[in-house]
């Protein structure tokens, strides 16, 4: 038979358990909410450069554009809707969760949802790719560099671009690591909590 104490230690606990899953709940929901935005926002942003582009390079009849600088503006346009698709298939992903499973799958599905994901890191390359390629060619065949040996104008961009790179995942992490990974520490801590019980 538990004595009184047990019980009110017991109460206390799963009061406690409520009152945390209620604030990590709570935290999920505005983290997600807050994701969804950026995603949304940022799938406009392609949109409107993929059309922006496609008028400068593509549409644009001005016959100094040449045959190099339309190419350069595909490479663009191609990288700016490859990155709309993709980030238009993360807003929907983002859409798609579920408040209203059980304890357990929506812990679980909380910490995989905000583990670090390189494999998302990795979808993106291609565009990065693209991108590097349209300035790499505007670089090569631009007049501003004349200075420069072609070759030495691309390691130039290369130059400017691999750190902006660099720096940009930096920032990318450390946004995980402040907002998303103490969100999956508790999912994690929780679920370990309740399949203990």
């Amino acid at each position: 038979m538990n004595k009184p104490n047990d019980f009110n230690e017991t109460n206390l606990s799963t009061t406690n358990n409520l009152i945390d899953m209620e604030a990590l709940l709570d935290n999920l929901k505005k983290e997600d909410s807050r994701i969804s935005r950026i995603l949304k926002s940022a799938k406009w942003m392609y949109i409107i450069l993929v059309f922006s582009y496609a008028l400068m390079f593509v549409i644009n009849p001005d016959k100094d554009l040449t045959i190099m600088n339309r190419v350069a503006g595909i490479c663009y346009i191609l990288a700016f809707t490859y990155l709309a698709i993709l980030f238009r298939k993360y807003f929907k992903d983002q859409q798609k969760t579920d408040y209203s499973l059980s304890s357990s799958e929506m812990l679980a599905n909380a910490a995989e949802k905000y583990k670090m994901n390189y494999r998302q890191l990795l979808q993106i390359v291609p565009a990065l790719l693209l991108i590097d390629a349209g300035i790499s060619i505007t670089a090569y065949y631009a007049n501003v560099f004349v200075n420069f040996e072609p070759v030495y104008r691309i390691l130039l961009v290369q130059a400017f671009y691999i750190p902006v790179l660099v720096i940009s995942f930096i920032i990318g992490y450390s946004s995980w690591h402040k907002r998303q990974k103490p969100l999956r520490d508790k999912a994690l801590e929780m679920l370990k909590k309740l399949n203990e019980e």
